[in-house]
């Protein structure tokens, strides 16, 4: 169905993409779901349930969102499907904090990489799209506690005035209460944490993994919390902007531009004509940063960088982690069969079904057949 000519078909399966993941994840604090008609979360559920596995709901979520912004890095899409695909991921990171992060970069990343399909006034519509949920996003408190620099940063490549930016940013107020949640939230989590390494026993205390969250062992998908999948990539993408900065001075940059001279055509495409934008005059560290953090994505993309060395060890030793665990013996939840006493289950026999016994003393009765007897020749 995603791969549908019928345009319409491709919206519907966004919006359908987008109840998936707000559904399947948990709802925090900071969800802002007041023009989102979505009651359902993943908090309704326990996570000791005995037929719904929690975790296994969560993944699904995780990897729909991750086909999402596969959809907004597509080469050959059309503007009605780009941009259906963008106001999901905008809605689903306002109602999802946890994916705020991923949202920002995809962004950025289709900022400065539109597809070569579409033309000069899809691009301006695009990039109108994008500025509109940047702005409505400003309020949003995991963007102006964490994010605010770089929203700020393409909100102003992408035409945004500095009143525009003002008039939808939070006020004092809304950001003092935001950071007093926010603190709150960390002291509750470690009570919780400090109450909980308390009540269960040492070997608990590891790992709390379920024997069913080993169905997928690749690395690629190592990381099954998207916290710390989040923050692993995060780290791998500051290493790499700081290893980038480090050698964007000096004469490398006017290398790079005279080698990439070699292979640029005679005449310049129109794909390349509606997606430039031209990067500001005064060079400023911000900017230069800003352009080493693209630079950084595409680098951890193809696997290149101290930043991709680092996210594959730190999966590499998630994975062990959960071998580990696995090999000196996970916390099982219960099954129904496992609840059953003397009192309300009914004990199996080991022998299973009986064969009933038939009485003493009686014999079959055998039937005697007689060939010769029972044919006779035919007639004319």
């Amino acid at each position: 169905m995603v791969d549908s000519r019928n345009e319409g078909i491709r919206v519907y399966l966004m919006r359908f993409i987008e109840t998936i993941v707000i559904c399947q994840t948990p709802k925090s604090e900071f969800s802002d779901l007041s023009k989102l008609n979505y009651d359902m979360s993943l908090n309704q559920i326990s996570r000791g349930h005995r037929f719904i596995s929690y975790r296994k709901l969560e993944t699904e979520a995780t990897l729909s969102f991750k086909n999402l912004l596969d959809h907004l890095a597509s080469s050959r899409t059309s503007l009605l499907h780009l941009i259906s695909a963008l106001t999901a991921v905008a809605r689903i990171a306002r109602a999802r904090p946890e994916f705020v992060h991923q949202m920002v970069e995809a962004f950025e990343s289709l900022h400065q990489n539109l597809p070569p399909t579409l033309g000069r006034g899809q691009v301006k519509s695009v990039r109108k799209e994008l500025k509109n949920n940047l702005l409505r996003m400003l309020k949003h408190p995991t963007i102006f506690l964490k994010h605010i620099g770089r929203v700020k940063n393409l909100l102003t490549e992408l035409g945004a005035t500095k009143s525009e930016i003002d008039r939808f940013s939070p006020a004092p107020a809304e950001l003092s209460e935001a950071l007093k949640k926010q603190v709150e939230q960390m002291n509750a989590l470690k009570r919780m944490e400090s109450s909980t390494s308390s009540n269960i026993g040492p070997l608990a205390k590891k790992l709390k993994l379920e024997d069913e969250d080993y169905d997928d062992q690749k690395l690629g998908t190592a990381f099954d919390d998207q916290e710390e999948a989040t923050k692993a990539k995060q780290k791998a993408i500051d290493l790499t902007t700081d290893w980038i900065m480090e050698r964007m001075g000096g004469g490398v940059v006017p290398k790079l531009v005279f080698i990439n001279l070699l292979t640029m055509p005679d005449e310049m495409p129109p794909a390349f004509n509606a997606s430039y934008y031209t990067i500001p005059e005064v060079l400023t560290n911000d900017v230069k940063r800003n352009v080493a953090r693209l630079l950084a994505n595409q680098f951890n993309r193809e696997g290149k960088g101290p930043g991709a060395n680092f996210y594959a060890e730190e999966k590499k030793k998630y994975f062990m982690m959960k071998q580990k665990a696995k090999q000196e013996g996970a916390i099982i939840p219960p099954t129904p069969a496992d609840l059953r006493d003397d009192k309300h289950g009914v004990k199996m026999d080991s022998e299973g079904f009986k064969v009933p016994i038939l009485p003493v003393g009686t014999k079959k009765p055998s039937v005697k057949f007689d060939i010769f007897a029972e044919t006779q020749p035919l007639t004319e």
